[in-house]
């Protein structure tokens, strides 16, 4: 890991050098409160250089990065005049992220994939050798419908096994943390080798493990609450110790590792029913678990948001354990009610540390993080897991979003010109100032933003065609809709994120609610009063080809600009066609930050 090489507080400058390193980083002077915060670095000829700002000296975040190409180099943080604190880092060389290791090859075809939603489901597969693949999602398992694919294992490269491998599969999505356990079955083709028996795991394509596995009547069990690969192959004793000398995945300790080799030793030889001994084995491995690693970690959650994530993530790993029968969860009662209990009021912390932020900042990034949180611990409270139902916290909700709904605040600005190129020009130009935009009152749904505003006529040209009649004018009398604002974010930061920059693209739904246009004409010297929806059907119909230039119902991939109060903008002026009639559009979306005192 690369060492921080100088440390400076915003407020006062604390120096920290180790001896190994000879870069010098400094503050230069500022002329104004406002501008970007400028450093120098000394030292750091022909080497990767990154600039990393915590607020709170634990989670560190890239502000600037440069391969240097000479021994004096310049990074700046345009973010500084946001932050009443900031403390900063310069590295060398810092890790990149490790190549994947495990490339598991997959047997031909598309595999089995089903769309499961939050009620549950399975999915079965025959592979072919003929082992059969049967996994079973609870009711709570899903945060939201997913796509769910098994895909039959052929080969793992890099694992020796003398016996083969006999069955795997590898589900996707890869990475895919479940909020309840699921189980996975499999029916092998041809009889076990008890003796030579070795579950097989691999974790994120970077860790080959002892899979944690039980045999009922001939079929082979995994516990499944985290999508990667599972299954198991035939091998010597030195091919069991080289498995075990592997590293287990991250956030899977040394306990849950002995608790995998156990379970192999038992199956090898020929215990496949755990008798008095195996179990009060098993009980002390599992609760080792929770002593040595989640209990602890529990407790350090309640100042730090980041272990707290993480840690509920192997929790939820562990309640697996139990109601996957590995030990008696009747005598765990304790500790099921024990961590969530933690676990709650250290979510309570980290939403009143999250929301502090963004009352303090101008980032609505710190307020996407809140919303996160949230989603996070009512995902998690819903997905069944005993102590986890705490209806305190599930209603704290109307606690905390009145302000956050006066931060996490947006408005839209919404011009749109359609010019049709006839005999006689049609022109249809509206507008929408400042739609304001803000959370929903129930944030657990995945569109929880909502607004709505005024389509106001700039300017309306619509000429009869008939000659005895004259449009006299055309008026507005309609709204505009926002639908949902969302902010997708990567999957594998849902639940354990990282703290570097989450990154996010803009999504926005809009309709025309219920658009119309007043309009009153002079046909044969009698005046008339008529209301119609042109504008609605013209630039629908203009959009119906799912090209979505300018989004009319649907934009996606919007560049968020962090620390700037338009968060983003999108426009388009082409050619198009509507009915047969070739028009122009000019459309502009701008979407502000727009918190209030």
């Amino acid at each position: 890991m690369g060492q921080p090489i100088r440390l400076l507080l915003s407020a006062a400058v604390a120096l920290v050098v180790p001896a190994v390193h000879s870069l010098d980083l400094r503050l230069l002077p500022l002329t104004d409160a406002n501008a970007p915060r400028r450093f120098e670095i000394n030292g750091a000829l022909g080497q990767q250089v990154h600039l990393e700002a915590s607020r709170n000296l634990t989670n560190w975040m890239l502000v600037a990065a440069t391969n240097s190409p000479s021994a004096s180099v310049a990074l700046e943080d345009s973010q500084a005049p946001y932050f009443a604190q900031r403390f900063y880092r310069a590295r060398l060389n810092p890790p990149v992220d490790a190549p994947k290791t495990v490339a598991p090859v997959l047997e031909p075809g598309q595999g089995a994939t089903a769309v499961i939603t939050t009620n549950g489901g399975s999915l079965s597969l025959t592979d072919s050798n003929g082992s059969t693949y049967q996994l079973n999602l609870p009711p709570g398992a899903l945060a939201e419908t997913e796509t769910i694919t098994m895909r039959p294992v052929a080969a793992l490269p890099g694992v020796a096994l003398t016996g083969g491998l006999q069955a795997m599969v590898d589900l996707e999505p890869d990475g895919l943390q479940l909020l309840r356990p699921a189980t996975l079955t499999i029916t092998p083709a041809r009889q076990l080798q008890l003796a030579q028996f070795i579950p097989v795991t691999y974790y994120d394509g970077h860790e080959v493990t002892l899979g944690i596995s039980t045999l009922q009547n001939g079929k082979v069990q995994f516990p499944i609450s985290h999508f990667s690969g599972y299954g198991f192959g035939h091998g010597s004793m030195q091919d069991l110790a080289n498995l075990q000398r592997r590293n287990p995945p991250k956030n899977f300790k040394d306990a849950a590792q002995k608790v995998a080799d156990y379970l192999t030793q038992m199956t090898r030889e020929g215990r496949g029913s755990p008798g008095p001994y195996d179990q009060a084995m098993l009980e002390t491995l599992v609760r080792d678990i929770y002593d040595d690693v989640l209990l602890p970690n529990a407790k350090a959650s309640l100042k730090n948001d980041f272990i707290l994530i993480c840690n509920v993530a192997e929790f939820v790993r562990w309640v697996g354990l139990l109601q996957g029968g590995i030990a008696d969860i009747d005598h765990f009662q304790r500790e099921l009610k024990e961590a969530p209990a933690i676990y709650v009021q250290a979510a309570r912390n980290a939403l009143d540390r999250a929301l502090q932020r963004c009352l303090t900042s101008n980032d609505a990034k710190e307020g996407l993080r809140f919303y996160r949180y949230f989603y996070t611990f009512v995902g998690y409270q819903q997905g069944g897991i005993e102590g986890f139902r705490d209806e305190n916290f599930y209603d704290s909700w109307g606690q905390y979003l009145p302000r956050f709904q006066k931060y996490f605040r947006f408005e839209l600005d919404f011009e749109s010109r359609i010019e049709f190129h006839t005999d006689t020009t049609q022109i249809f130009h509206v507008r929408a100032d400042k739609l304001e935009i803000k959370p929903d009152n129930q944030p657990w749904f995945r569109y929880g933003m909502k607004g709505s505003g005024p389509l106001n006529y700039l300017e309306f040209t619509f000429p009869s065609n008939d000659p005895m009649c004259q449009i006299i004018t055309g008026k507005q009398d309609s709204t505009m809709n926002v639908l949902a604002l969302r902010f997708p974010t990567k999957r594998k930061s849902y639940l354990c994120p990282d703290d570097q920059d989450p990154g996010f693209d803009v999504d926005l739904y809009i309709t025309l609610g219920e658009p119309t246009e007043t309009i009153t004409a002079n046909c044969f010297g009698q005046s008339f009063t008529t209301q119609q929806h042109l504008f609605q059907d013209i630039f629908t119909a203009a959009h119906a080809d799912g090209t979505q230039a300018a989004g009319s119902l649907l934009m996606t991939n919007w560049n968020f600009a962090p620390q700037s109060r338009i968060v983003a903008r999108k426009s388009v002026n082409r050619p198009i066609e509507v009915d047969g009639g070739s028009a122009t559009e000019v459309t502009e979306f701008t979407l502000w930050h727009a918190p209030k005192p």
